[in-house]
């Protein structure tokens, strides 16, 4: 095959990273379904996005869900060629190779996660209802899946996480915080603890994170500005964009502002839920006010 080394491993965990990148996963669309689904903002319609979502009347026609459904199992595929690999056929240091490999276990749990957060119907009691289907082979026979359970999918991103813990090393954790780590998959270990309720497992997970003396909560006075630092200590993981590889007018800047697109508007109460000095609510944090007031 044309992955017989380690830099050949790499290569394609970096095409990984970048297709997480997508307007239609974390690029954009994956954010923006949170903000419009909740308590958040709306969609004003300015430029005609995010009308469905926002009115929580999508179809299965809508290419709002359908291309992002598409774009994260494409991060699952490529996932899926890294965990196939045979780490004793390739050329080069086999704990770097295995590091690889266990940030492909880590993004395919984190794939499934997000797509069971969208896609499942993981609020009835008891997870025997429908999730979204667990993909852990590359063009596999089936390539009309069935979806898993609830309960089955929760089960499969916790192996999978475990094993990612199992593969990586402290040693080798790039200092960027721009690629999976093994905190980071104990961090995500804890998050789908916490979406579950399964509060003995998010402390444990996360205690070993804060353990690790890796990273720590930023002070009010350096929250604003840390979202202008690269790698900033209280991030864990992150995705990197750059100014020549980057969403550009279909980036998530300009469906918030409304000299661009500007669909995405603040509810009028947002900005009150916030308790007195909380710096989330700092006019410098949220843009207003003036003729773009209760936009982001």
């Amino acid at each position: 095959g044309s992955i017989t080394k380690a830099e050949d491993v790499q290569g394609l965990l970096y095409g990984t990273y970048d297709r997480m990148t997508q307007t239609s996963y974390y690029g954009r669309d994956l954010i923006i379904y949170g903000e419009i689904r909740a308590d958040n903002a709306f969609s004003n319609g300015n430029s005609g996005r995010f009308i469905n979502p926002s009115k929580m009347t999508m179809t299965v026609n809508d290419a709002f869900p359908r291309d992002t459904w598409t774009s994260i199992y494409e991060v699952i595929a490529s996932c899926n060629i890294l965990i196939g690999l045979d780490p004793a056929a390739i050329e080069g240091d086999l704990a770097e190779i295995n590091h690889y490999i266990g940030q492909a276990y880590a993004l395919r749990a984190l794939g499934h996660f997000d797509l069971l957060k969208l896609f499942g119907q993981q609020h009835v009691t008891g997870g025997g209802d429908v999730g979204i289907p667990y993909i852990k082979e590359y063009k596999g026979d089936d390539l009309t899946p069935s979806r898993n359970t609830v309960s089955e999918v929760k089960g499969f991103i916790e192996s999978d996480l475990a094993q990612a813990i199992s593969l990586m090393s402290e040693a080798l954790n790039d200092p960027s915080h721009v690629y999976m780590s093994n905190w980071g998959a104990y961090a995500l270990q804890s998050r789908v603890a916490l979406y579950f309720g399964e509060w003995g497992k998010v402390i444990t997970a996360a205690e070993a994170v804060i353990g690790s003396d890796q990273y720590v909560i930023i002070p009010e006075a350096e929250f604003i500005s840390s979202w202008f630092t690269k790698s900033s200590p209280n991030s864990i993981f992150e995705l990197a964009y750059s100014t020549t590889d980057n969403n550009n007018i279909n980036g998530l800047s300009q469906i918030y502002r409304g000299a661009a697109y500007g669909d995405i508007q603040a509810l009028a109460d947002l900005q009150t839920i916030f308790d007195d000095g909380d710096v989330r609510a700092d006019t410098n944090f949220m843009i207003g006010p003036g003729p773009e007031t209760g936009l982001l």
